[in-house]
């Protein structure tokens, strides 16, 4: 069965949609407008496993693009080395492939935007964007929900200037989020004219004009709202907030950061954060205004996001940062840079250092069913002098004979002992009846 929302949306697209003719595979504010246009996140992100056979890819961008720009050609997707059939468009900030039948299972495809992609003024890519991804075997059949807004449900005295926001659980088509799906009313049913936007998870309804003071408002995701995989919402989401009577005239500022100025020995892959003081335009939080650059001032390479609902901004890196080096993380402010929902801008460069340390952060250890046990050996646990362990003990595949030093007192059917040195049970896997611990007879050992 092919996307959904290459049917159904068709005429949402109308404008949009670029056919790519290929071969299936087998098995807001323009941010820094003379940089260099640039891949700022993708949907699936760079390396994910497990993707939904249905899903669709989207690439955000540092400022909004050229749609002409981006064809058949310029956003391709392979599956190994065979190119996947599918259809192209771009709206605003995002560059989306809808693949037009389910994406094979488990396995590898690499997405490609080549250089030829440009901003809306006409700034080129620097060079080609490519990432990676692997498949799982099942598509997704999980309906996208609103997770977040800005106003809040219920909030009073809102600023007439706000801009209004949904942040959503998941990467959605931007085609489907226009002014007939998010939709603003006064009390009484009185449309607002405005304009909306996405990027990243959020979608923003920008008023044309200041909105009337102390008025009630209803803002409304319609159900034609769908993910990349052309499922739609459930049902209609609503909520309400009331205007005060000025606008909001406060510069945003950055709260917090990770790492905070001046760390040292930090993990070369440890992403970093940047959480602000209120409610951030997510258009303006991308790779030209979340910067890091290296020794000897070198631009380095990554893919921000942004979390509406926590507003927080992250930029990680997209290789392994040096040792023992100095960095410099930057969020840009003034013209082009970060601003908030009524508008107001950062007034200037927050900017912090940091400095790595000499390990890269390893990849947590997955302990398997040896992770239910406080003490795990294979051939002897003794204890001289008397210990005091809080958590079950096991011996495996030795027997309870080779746990000496414990005082061991048998249960009644012999499932497992006790000791008044331990606070639990200790077993060993030739005398252990206890259906709970059978896996001791095929324990995972970790090394």
């Amino acid at each position: 069965m092919g996307n959904p929302l290459i049917g159904t949306q068709r005429s949402v697209y109308a404008a949009l949609l670029y056919s790519a003719v290929l071969v299936a595979c087998g098995g807001g504010t323009s941010p820094i407008a003379d940089a260099a246009v640039s891949v700022s996140a993708t949907s699936p992100a760079n390396a994910a496993t497990g993707v939904a056979l249905n899903s669709g890819l989207s690439a955000t961008f540092n400022e909004p693009l050229d749609p002409s720009s981006i064809t058949a050609a310029s956003f391709t997707l392979l599956c190994g080395t065979t190119p996947v059939v599918g259809a192209v468009y771009a709206s605003g900030v995002t560059a989306t492939f809808l693949p037009s039948q389910p994406l094979a299972a488990n396995s590898s495809y690499t997405a490609r935007i080549a250089a030829s992609a440009k901003s809306h003024s006409g700034i080129a890519m620097a060079s080609s964007y490519s990432w990676t991804f692997t498949t799982g075997t099942t598509a997704n059949v999980t309906a996208p929900t609103v997770t977040s807004t800005s106003p809040a449900t219920g909030a009073t005295s809102v600023p007439i200037n706000t801009s209004i926001t949904a942040t959503f659980s998941e990467s959605m088509a931007p085609a489907t989020l226009v002014t007939t799906t998010f939709l603003l009313a006064a009390a009484g049913s009185v449309a607002i004219t405005g304009t909306v936007t996405y990027s990243g998870l959020t979608a923003v309804f920008h008023p044309a004009a200041a909105l009337p003071s102390n008025t009630v408002f209803t803002a409304t995701i319609t159900q034609a709202a769908s993910n990349l995989s052309g499922k739609t919402l459930a049902a209609e989401f609503n909520w309400t907030f009331t205007t005060g009577i000025a606008p909001d005239t406060t510069p945003p500022t950055v709260s917090s950061t990770i790492p905070t100025p001046d760390a040292t020995a930090i993990a070369a892959t440890a992403a970093l954060s940047a959480t602000f003081s209120k409610s951030i335009s997510p258009a303006t939080i991308n790779s030209a205004t979340f910067t890091l650059s290296g020794p000897g001032g070198v631009a380095v390479p990554g893919t921000v996001s942004f979390d509406a609902a926590t507003n927080v901004a992250t930029f990680q890196a997209s290789a392994s940062l040096a040792a023992h080096s100095g960095y410099v993380a930057t969020i840009h402010g003034a013209a082009g840079g970060v601003s908030d929902v009524s508008g107001n801008l950062l007034i200037s460069d927050h900017a912090w250092s940091f400095t790595t340390g000499g390990r890269v952060l390893l990849t947590p250890i997955l302990l398997g069913s040896s992770a239910n046990y406080a003490v795990l050996a294979k051939t002897a646990i003794s204890t001289v002098p008397a210990s005091k362990i809080t958590g079950d003990i096991a011996l495996s595949p030795a027997a309870a004979t080779f746990i000496t030093g414990f005082s061991l007192v048998a249960d009644s059917t012999n499932a497992f002992s006790t000791s008044p040195q331990v606070v639990g049970k200790l077993y060993a896997a030739p005398d252990s009846n206890d259906p709970d611990h059978r896996n001791l007879r095929h324990v995972d050992w970790v090394y």
